[in-house]
């Protein structure tokens, strides 16, 4: 059985629960792509109101599903 090492919670305004991992550059691998499916399978089943975002520093060879630290930032603006 697979874990999850959640980092940061985030509550927005409007109700809305974030899970954010954010990783160094040196963690773009296979784990971290394992991890993104696991949190959109998990935010998918958790309901509207929950999401989950892996966040990286730099926009670079982003691993399918994550996101870099200015692309996070806009998106918890919008939220």
């Amino acid at each position: 059985q697979r874990q999850m090492c959640i980092r940061d919670r985030i509550l927005t305004e409007k109700g809305k629960v974030i899970f954010a991992e954010t990783k160094g550059e040196h963690l773009k691998n296979d784990n971290s792509r394992e991890k993104i499916d696991l949190g959109a399978m998990w935010s998918g089943h958790a309901g509207n109101q929950y999401r989950y975002f892996m966040v990286f520093e730099k926009d670079a060879d982003l691993p399918k599903g994550a996101v870099s630290m200015s692309k996070f930032v806009e998106i918890v603006a919008a939220l």
